[in-house]
Formats: structure tokens, sequence, C-alpha cells
């Protein structure tokens, strides 16, 4: 984003993604919480997604029981390792943190990619309906009834 700013794009026209995603991996070491640790591919499928190396936050959610979870303070990320898997992710303190950024840089909003994989009916993470979206929502004072729909 920095570099966009210093290319000349303001910044209030620039938009932050979100991802309510994560990457995994098959990890060669069982249980290595180091994030350079060699792999051997793509982590095991999601139960709702069902491809190797990706987990819907829902997925990642039931993922962390017996785990061992980290976080990266330099890219503002949790990751997760649980014997031979290893998963990169935002959570909800992820998610307040990049919003309180992206507000203190002035840019102009946050996208999230993708609304269906974060846990809309509260079922997998145990902390409310769309909890990344409602952190989003509430760090950038977003109030949806505000917003006009259009035709």
């Amino acid at each position: 984003m920095d570099q966009w700013v210093r290319k000349g794009a303001p910044a209030e026209k620039l938009l932050v993604g979100m991802p309510a995603f994560g990457n995994s991996y098959t990890l060669r070491l069982s249980r290595s919480g180091d994030p350079a640790a060699p792999i051997y591919g793509g982590g095991s499928p999601g139960r709702y997604s069902n491809l190797p190396g990706f987990l819907a936050y829902q997925e990642i959610c039931p993922f962390w029981q017996h785990a061992n979870i980290y976080f990266d303070d330099d890219q503002v990320i949790v990751y997760a390792v649980k014997g031979d898997q290893w998963v990169g992710y935002d959570d909800r303190n992820s998610f307040m943190k990049k919003a309180r950024w992206l507000q203190s840089n002035n840019f102009g909003g946050a996208t999230l990619w993708a609304l269906n994989f974060d846990d809309h009916s509260d079922t997998q993470c145990n902390q409310g309906s769309y909890p990344l979206t409602n952190t989003l929502k509430t760090i950038l004072n977003i109030n949806a009834a505000e917003c006009p729909a259009k035709d």
C-alpha cells in the first residue's frame, strides 16, 4: 500500500484487501512453528472448500483445537500448527489491527474476500455470526442501514 502511495496513488482511493480465508501447507516435519519450515505441498482440503492449501475462516476455527497458535507481529497474521498441518490466516485481532492501520494511513476502506468464507452461521467459531465482517464494520464504523441500495 505504501508503494502505491509513493508512486502517486491517492491513499483515500485505495482499499485494503482482507481475507476471510487462510493458506495451509503440509509440513515435512510435524509440529514445526517456524514459518519457513519445509513443506510437501498444500494442506489437507477443508470440509466445505475441498481445496488443498486453502481453508475458509469457518474451516480454520475447528483446526484451533489442539493446535499451537502463533502471532506474527511483522505481518500481523496468525498461524497455527497441528501435526503436519500449518495454516496462516487472519482472525478478529489481526482484522482489528489492520483496520486501525488503514484508518491511520487514510486509506479508502477495506474489501473482504469473501463473505461466505466467514462463519456466517456461528456454528464453527463461537464468535457470533460473521465475526470477521463484524470486526471490520465495528472498527470502520460501517452501518449497513445507512448504505443506500442501488437499482
